[in-house]
């Protein structure tokens, strides 16, 4: 029996899950890299979040989407692929789909969105708006799943009931 040393692997530790850089390299058979497959794989993620592939066969109209605005092509469907990916880093699909909601209807530019999303994917620790925004998104979202019928009127009225109950429970802690 020869006696081999097994050396650790050199480098930051993998930090993503093996099964997503394998759903790049299995779908993006052009990935040169481990980092290029495991992106194409959150890439994936995201169009099947937000249902884009509709889009690509050509099935949808981009105008006709919830999520059009991803499609930047004038005629053959052309992803933004950068947000796209950064998008399918997020493990929970609701919030996915209440970030790409918001960056739709902002249009930010690449740059923006992708500290937006990195901003609420590694929760810097600080309470922010942008967060407090997506987690009520993501609430309201859920209960107009369970209950269709629920209206605009209702989710304005709801939203202005918790603005002032959480105000009176505020003042009554004798917080500013």
């Amino acid at each position: 029996m020869e006696n081999v040393s097994i050396k650790p692997k050199r480098g930051r530790p993998r930090s993503v899950a093996r099964e997503v850089g394998e759903i790049g390299r299995r779908l993006g058979g052009e990935a040169k890299s481990d980092r290029s497959a495991t992106n194409f794989g959150y890439f994936v993620i995201a169009m099947d979040a937000l249902d884009l592939r509709s889009l690509v066969d050509g099935t949808v109209k981009k105008v006709d989407h919830p999520y059009g605005w991803f499609d930047r092509g004038k005629g053959e469907c052309q992803p933004r692929q950068t947000i796209l990916t950064e998008l399918g880093r997020i493990e929970n699909q609701d919030e996915l789909r209440a970030i790409a909601e918001l960056i739709c209807r902002q249009q930010m530019r690449t740059r923006e969105a992708i500290a937006m999303i990195r901003q609420f994917r590694l929760g810097e620790g600080t309470a922010s708006a942008l967060d407090l925004t997506i987690r009520i998104l993501s609430s309201i979202n859920d209960y107009i799943l369970q209950h269709p019928s629920t209206t605009l009127t209702q989710v304005r009225a709801a939203l202005e009931n918790a603005t002032n109950e959480w105000a009176e429970t505020t003042e009554d802690r004798g917080e500013p």
